[in-house]
């Protein structure tokens, strides 16, 4: 015989705050949305700035190129996108459905969700603290989520096991099929960010010959500046070439990786009648004095390793692999990589000539001005646009017309 007491009690649901909850979690969908679609612009197309970046300190840009904005491959905001999706259907369940006790399953679930989503938040903020940034997206992602929190207790449910358990896989079914696909689709969509794109795959917008022209006369009133080289400096292309470019960037920094291959492209297109020089530009305070918050913690090591791996001559097979494995950079990935060219990671990383040589390379940087990565001049001018594959073919043609 069971006592009442053992019985699971449904709670009264407020339609109200269940109301609210729809709106909140709607509103966390457009936030985290936007949030992942500029974290994959910035992977993608060299955004620079990303639409809520004030200054220095109220950056979204810094928080989303950070080692903190990713977790298991694909960016936070997408994390937080398949939650928002999950509330809004669970509160939608809620507001649909008679029966108390099952609703009350819902409810309780998603308040346990809500509450993680508060600690992983507190756990996020904490990581800003660290970047010394405030995000306007990630601040907007947590106030969401302590709304969805709120809105799930002030309508009535409770922190309780479901009884019988089997009432919770309909709900729990339904997050494992949001969160399960939506993450094999942003992984997708990431990776695809990633890979080079050739000429006849490259779209382009409809007003692309807009910024065609547009780049051109940008690049026309562009003042060149001298870029020293040495018999050092690592290059490819014809050794005697009248159109040089001149590369710099950081191996954790996802544009410089799709520069290095776009302009692998257009080496091959262009063969010996381009010049193509690479310098280093590492984003980490280790090396680079204008830092002011952390951003590329193991740039510096793998610029220090491409010292070492040119003086062996083996700077170009260890840049192509280091680029390729860049989602897994850390300390042992760059043991490995190095030992794969031939170098004794340990020895070189020691070595005070090799930071006096990323050092050399990033003073020359600031002296040209540079400000972030990837930066690259044709012919002594800054490029103006460095993610479009039309429109960089545009103006190396034009530079390697005017030189015959």
């Amino acid at each position: 015989m069971s006592s009442a007491k053992n019985k699971p009690q449904a709670q009264q649901v407020n339609s109200l705050w269940v109301n609210i909850g729809i709106v909140a979690s709607l509103i966390g969908t457009g936030i985290a949305y936007f949030g992942l679609s500029k974290s994959l612009d910035l992977k993608n197309a060299f955004t620079q700035g990303i639409d809520c970046n004030v200054n220095s300190w109220i950056n979204c840009d810094t928080a989303f190129s950070s080692s903190f904005a990713t977790l298991f491959g694909i960016p936070v905001a997408a994390w937080g996108l398949f939650f928002y999706i999950f509330a809004a259907v669970v509160f939608l369940v809620i507001r649909s459905l008679k029966n108390e006790t099952t609703r009350s399953t819902w409810g309780n679930i998603l308040l346990y969700m809500a509450a993680f989503s508060i600690a992983f938040s507190l756990v996020k903020a904490y990581q800003l603290v660290q970047l010394k940034v405030l995000c306007p997206v990630c601040l907007g992602m947590y106030v969401v989520n302590i709304a969805i929190f709120a809105m799930a207790w002030l309508s009535g449910f409770r922190f309780s096991i479901p009884s019988p358990i089997i009432k919770v896989v309909a709900p729990l079914g339904i997050a494992a099929a949001i969160f399960g696909f939506g993450y094999i689709f942003t992984n997708s969509a990431v990776k695809k960010s990633l890979e080079p794109q050739a000429p006849n795959t490259m779209e382009l917008p409809d007003d692309s010959i807009t910024q065609k022209l547009k780049a051109l006369k940008t690049f026309a009133a562009t003042e060149a500046q001298i870029i020293p080289v040495s018999a050092t400096t690592p290059f490819k292309g014809g050794k005697d070439a009248k159109t040089v470019i001149n590369v710099f960037s950081d191996f954790q920094c996802p544009g410089c990786k799709r520069g290095s291959d776009l302009l692998a492209i257009l080496s091959k297109e262009f063969g010996d009648k381009i010049k193509i020089y690479d310098h280093s530009f590492p984003l980490d305070m280790s090396v680079n004095r204008i830092l002011k918050q952390p951003m590329h913690p193991f740039a510096g090591d793998a610029a220090k390793l491409s010292v070492c791996a040119q003086r062996q001559g083996k700077y170009w097979a260890y840049h192509d692999q280091t680029f390729a494995r860049q989602a897994d950079i850390r300390a042992d990935v760059l043991t490995e990589l190095a030992t794969n060219v031939g170098i004794d990671a340990a020895a070189c990383l020691a070595d005070p000539t090799t930071t006096a040589a990323v050092k050399a390379d990033i003073e020359q940087g600031i002296m040209l001005g540079i400000q972030g990565t990837p930066a690259i001049f044709l012919n002594g001018k800054l490029l103006p646009v460095t993610g479009n594959y039309d429109v960089l073919r545009a103006l190396i043609q034009k530079e390697v017309n005017a030189a015959k």
